[in-house]
């Protein structure tokens, strides 16, 4: 597919499923109907290997899928959330996975790739789960984010469970902080939940999007809506713009205020202490120079004046 794009273009879509074991027939004919070459899957219920070979049978002809279960460790015990990407065979498709796990967030990580791109798109599918402090994610997707190199084509796409629409959300102003120290880029602009929250987001750096649209879908089980749109990675030869690298986050801010408070009585005390050095040195060397000068004195006088000793 060819859209208003510098390369050709894959369709590609993100949905929160909330469990794709109920939902196979209907989760095929959404991704035949909508020509999807790719579909990234939040909550897809999934725990077992025989549920999972049950969903790649369950889609089209033509599609693989690389899945994450929920680890139950991490979580508590609690049974849910789970991620996809499933696509075409048409595209080279490479699982990444990094040695390690995150407790804040659930991902699956793959690299795809059209065979008239100059470069893949690194793809990540996230689902954060609600209900939990959104600091200790903020530490983790950092420490996820700087795995990426800085001509990396980027698109993470996901359920992140923070209402990016809020101005007076402060957690969602510091997700947006980070996203912007990293020269990331959100782009769903529109509500993607019956609440009408900015939950699922497609972040990007160094891939072109097009034509993204928030539809909502014909089943009734959902309270999510899906996010369609075309995306390819920007030409190597596109200049690349320098991003910040974020500071270490702490919490509460009353801490981070705190701690530059110390600092600056400590340069103020050093300040201190360095002029009053520098006062007692002061007066000592005026001291011995009015010495000086009063036995300089007193010699001319005696001089002047030979006969009159008691100078």
């Amino acid at each position: 597919m060819v859209s208003e794009l510098s390369a050709p273009s894959i369709k590609m879509g993100l949905l929160n499923a909330h469990s794709t074991n109920n939902k196979l027939p209907w989760l095929s004919e959404f991704i035949k109907k909508r020509d999807l070459m790719v579909l990234a899957i939040t909550e897809t219920f999934l725990k077992t290997i025989e549920q999972a070979q049950r969903l790649c049978k369950g889609l089209p002809d033509g599609i693989q899928v690389h899945q994450q279960p929920r680890n139950l460790e991490d979580s508590g015990k609690k049974s849910g959330g789970g991620v996809g990407i499933a696509s075409s065979n048409e595209l080279e498709s490479t699982r990444v996975q990094l040695d390690k796990s995150f407790k804040s967030f659930e991902y699956v990580a793959a690299n795809l790739r059209h065979k008239e791109w100059d470069r893949p798109i690194k793809t990540t599918t996230v689902y954060r789960r609600p209900g939990y402090d959104v600091i200790p994610f903020l530490e983790d997707f950092k420490e996820y984010l700087e795995n990426f190199f800085e001509n990396d084509s980027i698109l993470i796409t996901g359920d992140f469970n923070i209402k990016v629409n809020d101005e007076k959300y402060k957690p969602a102003t510091r997700f947006k902080e980070l996203l912007n120290r990293f020269g990331l880029k959100q782009k769903v602009t529109k509500g993607t939940q019956k609440k009408g929250n900015i939950l699922d987001l497609v972040i990007t750096r160094n891939v072109e999007i097009a034509d993204l649209s928030v539809e909502e879908t014909d089943n009734q089980k959902l309270d999510h809506y899906a996010v369609i749109f075309n995306a390819c990675p920007t030409s190597k030869d596109t200049p690349k713009k320098r991003y910040i690298q974020f500071p270490e986050i702490t919490d509460p801010p009353r801490k981070q205020f705190k701690d530059r408070e110390k600092q600056r009585q400590k340069k103020k005390q050093k300040f201190f202490l360095k002029n009053d050095k520098v006062s007692s040195e002061t007066d000592h060397i005026l001291t011995l120079k009015l010495s000086n000068m009063t036995w300089n004195v007193s010699q001319r006088l005696k001089k002047t004046y030979p006969e009159n000793g008691s100078f």
